[in-house]
């Protein structure tokens, strides 16, 4: 891979969506407002070829090393490293409050097909900052009063009460290291994207209701131990919108143990479609949200909140587009999320289960499996075991990279 073509794909991101910062109310009861960003972070070059059993390692360190600053930007980072094979691997990250899979894979099919997506307009300063604020104020106190058929203007407001990212900060918390030193366990593997395909039909469902399956299965002791409820990611991203921040909500989708134990995936799949059906039914400005949108950062933090089991993410199949840099191909594409936090029990405050996101490119299925709140359970070796044993019980053959 050339440096230039990276240079160039920098460049492209800067001037897109995902350059944003958030931008303070000045009036109580007015929501925090997207804007341009006004810091830009540097391309990062790993300064020597990577063997490629480093390239884990590599990941790892990049994305612990990240900073995000969400007043001022940037909140998304582009990492490349160059392989002995002479091969290159690219790491895109961003926040995925400013971000979800969805709305980064539509920016980089654009971008992948030589087409600007424009950025976000910059803050208004002075008194239109103030007109704007206080207008904002006037519309939520009147949609907490009156049912709201009008909807977020999600790409200029955000859609929380606060976008600070929710970080324990108990003493106990502070103690136990700085954010972002702890990292679960995780693997990649990949398959034919026909066998995924050709199990799922087997067993009567879809390759989405197989991957919840899998994650399951991953969640136990055992295979005969598995998660009784998976929550799966849901986009209620409009199409063609690609400058609002996360849309992304999840389905509770239930997982019994008897369907698991006869690989049937039919209830699975009929569950997807009612969970989904009903997120997406679900009007975006209701009076709850609207009210929750008007509290305090502080009160908001005192809200409480239940971590998912096991959390799934099938992306679907990845544009041409979105995997080439320069003209160049990727041989394969992957999605995850990573949570940095000080520890483990930091981390089971999100999830206290494992995490899997699926895409395909082409032939090809890459799965990237990461222990999340099993973490502290099992270490390097002992996850991939784990990864490969729900795999084999599926009956489908995969390398892990």
């Amino acid at each position: 891979m050339h440096p230039d073509a990276i240079a160039d794909l920098h460049r492209r991101l800067a001037d897109s969506p995902i350059s944003r910062r958030v931008v303070a109310p000045r009036v109580p009861g007015a929501r925090h407002r997207w804007a341009r960003a006004t810091a830009i972070p540097p391309i990062r070059r790993h300064p020597t070829p990577l063997e490629p059993d480093r390239v884990h390692e590599w990941v790892d360190e990049t994305i612990r090393s990240v900073h995000f600053d969400i007043h001022r930007g940037p909140m998304w980072d582009l990492s490349w490293a160059t392989l002995r094979d002479g091969s290159t691997v690219v790491l895109l990250s961003g926040a995925h409050l400013v971000i979800d899979g969805p709305a980064f894979l539509g920016i980089v099919t654009e971008l992948g097909a030589g087409r600007r997506v424009a950025p976000l307009p910059a803050a208004p300063r002075g008194w239109a900052r103030w007109r704007d604020d206080l207008r904002d104020a006037a519309d939520r106190i009147g949609a907490i009063a009156r049912p709201s058929d009008a909807g977020n203007d999600h790409a200029i407001v955000t859609d929380a009460p606060s976008p600070m990212v929710r970080i324990p900060s108990t003493r106990a918390a502070r103690s136990r290291g700085p954010v972002g030193s702890y990292t679960p366990p995780w693997v990649i593997a990949e398959c034919s994207a026909e066998d995924l395909r050709s199990v799922a039909r087997r067993h009567q469902g879809t390759v989405n209701s197989l991957l919840i399956a899998l994650g399951a299965s991953m969640a136990g002791a055992s295979i005969d131990d598995p998660a009784e409820i998976v929550y799966s990611a849901v986009s209620r991203r409009l199409p063609g919108d690609l400058w609002t921040a996360n849309t992304t909500r999840a389905a509770a989708i239930d997982t019994p143990a008897d369907e698991l134990a006869r690989m049937d995936l039919a209830g699975i799949r009929r569950r997807c479609k009612a969970g989904y059906a009903e997120i997406l039914a679900q009007p975006t400005d209701s009076r709850l949200s609207v009210l929750l949108q008007t509290l305090p950062h502080a009160a908001y933090r005192r809200l409480p909140s239940m971590p998912p089991t096991v959390m799934s993410s099938y992306m679907g199949t990845i544009p041409p587009e979105a995997a080439i840099i320069g003209g160049v191909r990727a041989a394969s594409t992957t999605f995850f999320a990573s949570f940095r936090c000080r520890s483990h029990e930091d981390l089971q405050a999100i999830a206290t289960g494992p995490g899997t996101w699926l895409t395909v490119q082409g032939d090809r299925a890459t799965l990237f499996a990461t222990a999340l709140g099993r973490g502290g359970e099992v270490d390097q070796a002992q996850w991939e075991a784990i990864v490969r044993r729900a795999l084999e019980h599926w009956e489908i053959p995969a390398t892990f990279a």
